[in-house]
């Protein structure tokens, strides 16, 4: 059998540098082709980008089109909308005035009419005793009212007789009665 001599140290030293310097040229190719790589890559996303800013600035320059058209119409529209409104304003503005007018004329022909007005009082007078006839007319309701709960009054004739210290009342023409003075 044969065997095998070993490399000395300096031959052993040699291998070493051919394989590291075949080792570092490995590295810089690979290196190389990193880079190269790289730059491509580099370059087709910068002219992605450039690609997507032009598609933005198209659509951007589209959408602000169609808003500023959007914004006329609606301009347009507002303004008809508001000159409508203003002339129904108007229109309401002037009836307005026509009502006030009439029913400050109606409110005066009121207060002329009330200032001609008197104030009366019918007083009853029978042997040294006064007695009003609004009171009576008002105890004459009463006295119907606590006798009839269920029925309302519609209407009520007082018949006042001092010689009899009574008033006598009929109510809806179908009940009587009779209050003491």
């Amino acid at each position: 059998m044969a065997t095998k001599k070993k490399p000395t140290r300096e031959e052993f030293a040699a291998n070493l540098k051919k394989e590291a310097a075949k080792a570092e040229q490995a590295v810089k190719k690979a290196t190389e082709e990193v880079a190269d790589k790289a730059a491509e890559v580099k370059k087709e996303a910068a002219a992605k980008t450039a690609e997507a800013k032009k598609e933005t600035a198209a659509k951007t320059a589209e959408v602000k089109k169609e808003t500023e058209t959007k914004a006329a119409e609606v301009k347009k529209e507002t303004e008809t909308k508001t000159k409508a409104a203003a002339q129904k304003a108007k229109a309401t503005v002037a009836a307005a005035k026509k009502t006030v007018s009439k029913a400050a004329d109606k409110a005066k022909t009121a207060a002329a009419a009330k200032k001609a007005e008197v104030k009366t009082t019918a007083i009853v007078q029978f042997q040294g005793r006064d007695f009003t006839v609004e009171d009576i007319i008002a105890r004459a309701k009463d006295a119907y009212k606590s006798e009839n709960k269920n029925k309302a009054l519609k209407d009520i004739r007082v018949y006042i007789k001092p010689e009899d210290n009574a008033a006598y009342y009929v109510a809806n023409d179908t009940y009587a009665g009779k209050i003491d003075l």
